[in-house]
């Protein structure tokens, strides 16, 4: 039976043989690799806990149970709290791997040097980030660590393009906002950093539908204004973490968009594709320009060079004007799609040139919030043991407010813990996969491509 980490980094008790780590530090000594070091020592503790829960006897879940070790029940639960584990596990693993390439860490040494620079803005340069080589931009923050693994195309990385990674900085704020004031009780880093930072979530879509009600206050809009409550709902973390990378990363990041652009999108249905987080790649560009305008107001950045327009009308051969014409269906309440002929659910046609017009004041109140606590951000302390303990009980607390509420909660607690993607600002970044299950909300993961 799995009684302990799969990995030995620390050195064994009452040998003279170093610990992995010792043996990596010896080997490398770059920033990047202490960093490196300290996650490993943090997975092992958190690793260690994790399988505890499950196995550790008397109290562990499988024996306290009462499962028979030769029944399938058992050898499925032991495969999926590997599973788990190594879900955990891999961001850090590819960045260990990668790094053991000279040439690939003196180019990811390059990406992290440059998030640092980013990072500088927010005064958040002591917070590690550790790039590695993916298929696509992604972004990972585990619990048991506060670095931040961000994955890039290595084409990208080659090119020494790096201005994906304030994008997805601002996805690691709008996890962690609850960081934005010191807390006291750092035990409870978890659970208090995401109460916190889904209290003001919550808060700000409240906000933000008062806006839209304030620009379409007659009944004859009712169906308009629904739908783009929806659609700013959806879009929330998206616009936060462009807000955010304009701030940090500037013109050129703005202006970066057009080579993603020119890459992604071939024709208008790929510039007005949705998938129901992403704002279309034909709006995005104008979001960020309106954010590093506002700022460049207040003196912070300097302005792009780029005619958005003249840019889509040399590029895709159409006008303004027939852009702003085109419309995206929105489903009440949910999911956006572009418009078609199927009419299989009730929607809303919403032109592409209204969202432009409302966009402007929602993308106002966005810059104010984060100019007021930018510069209160305060850097996770995590201790890698508490952490599981608190992941244990934000999925009992989630259960026990479902039963007190008579909601409807499909899983059990540790059925929750073998499944990674439930922590919100601990996991793979993913897009809109937010759902209501009783007091908290559980953040869904899959890849994230910008």
């Amino acid at each position: 039976m799995f009684t302990r980490s799969p990995l030995q980094y620390a050195p064994v008790p009452g040998s003279d043989e170093p610990g992995d780590v010792e043996k990596w530090l010896k080997l490398y000594d770059k920033p990047a690799d202490r960093w490196v070091a300290e996650a490993l020592l943090a997975f092992q503790k958190f690793s260690q806990a994790y399988s505890d829960h499950f196995f550790k006897e008397p109290d562990g879940l499988i024996p306290k149970r009462g499962f028979d070790p030769e029944t399938t029940t058992i050898k499925r639960l032991t495969e999926r709290v590997f599973r788990a584990l190594d879900n955990y596990w891999t961001p850090l693993g590819q960045v260990a791997e990668q790094r053991q390439v000279n040439h690939y860490r003196e180019i990811l040494d390059q990406g992290s040097a440059q998030a640092t620079t980013f990072l500088q803005k927010l005064r958040l340069e002591a917070l590690p980030v550790l790039i590695y080589f993916d298929k696509v931009t992604t972004i990972r923050h585990c619990p048991y660590t506060n670095a931040i693994f961000v994955g890039t195309p290595y084409r990208l990385a080659a090119e020494n393009d790096w201005m994906a990674i304030p994008h997805e900085i601002g996805h690691y704020l709008y996890w962690n906002l609850g960081f934005r004031l010191s807390q006291d009780g750092q035990k409870e880093w978890l659970l208090g950093n995401l109460a916190a930072s889904r209290s003001w979530q919550d808060d700000f879509k409240g906000r933000v539908d008062g806006i839209v009600d304030s620009l379409y206050p007659d009944a004859a809009d009712d169906n308009l204004r629904q739908a783009l409550k929806e659609i700013f709902r959806s879009w929330l973390e998206e616009m936060f973490a462009d807000q955010v990378g304009v701030l940090i990363g500037g013109a050129k990041f703005v202006d970066a968009f057009q080579q993603v652009i020119e890459r992604s999108a071939g024709d208008l249905s790929g510039l007005l594709e949705n998938d129901g987080e992403h704002p279309p790649l034909y709006l995005r560009p104008f979001f960020r320009a309106l954010a590093l305008k506002r700022l460049h107001e207040r003196g912070l950045v300097e302005l792009s060079q780029v005619d958005w327009d003249d840019f889509f009308k040399k590029t895709f051969n159409r006008e303004p004007a027939d852009f702003d014409a085109q419309r995206i269906k929105v489903r009440l309440p949910g999911i956006l799609q572009p418009l078609t002929d199927e009419e299989d659910a009730p929607s809303v046609p919403v032109e592409i040139g209204a969202i432009k017009s409302a966009i402007k004041p929602v993308m106002e109140l966005l810059d104010s919030e984060i100019a007021a606590f930018k510069d209160q951000l305060a850097l996770p302390v995590v201790d890698p043991e508490q952490a599981f303990r608190q992941l244990r009980a934000l999925s009992e607390e989630n259960e026990r407010f479902a039963a007190k509420e008579r909601l409807t909660v499909s899983k059990t607690p540790f059925e929750r813990l073998l499944q990674p993607r439930i922590l919100e600002g601990g996991d793979t970044h993913s897009h809109g996969c937010w759902g209501h299950w009783g007091q908290w909300k559980w953040h869904e993961i899959g890849e994230h491509p910008i």
